[in-house]
């Protein structure tokens, strides 16, 4: 499934059966999230921070720049650098 980054009014000449709008999918992720525990959600937050975290020291390891790995080994100490949360 393809994601389009605006709604598009013309469909006439695609076929947008594949694509979902960036609005559906927030919808969407919000009615998810809406039926969370507490728990789950914090839970959630932590996993993505992680995952966040190994994501950046794969890139710049790739990229040939050293990281420095004991501090972002753990991912609860971390920032959220770009402001967004699994979380509601």
């Amino acid at each position: 499934m393809k994601i389009l980054q605006k709604t598009r009014k013309n469909a006439a000449s695609e076929n947008l059966a594949t694509f979902l709008d960036m609005e559906t999918i927030r919808r969407r992720v919000s009615h998810i999230k809406q039926r969370w525990s507490p728990e789950i959600a914090r839970a959630r937050a932590t996993e993505g921070a992680r995952r966040r975290v190994e994501l950046e020291d794969l890139v710049l390891e790739l990229l040939g720049q050293d990281t420095d790995s004991s501090d972002s080994s753990d991912a609860e100490s971390q920032d959220d650098r770009h402001g967004l949360s699994l979380v509601g």
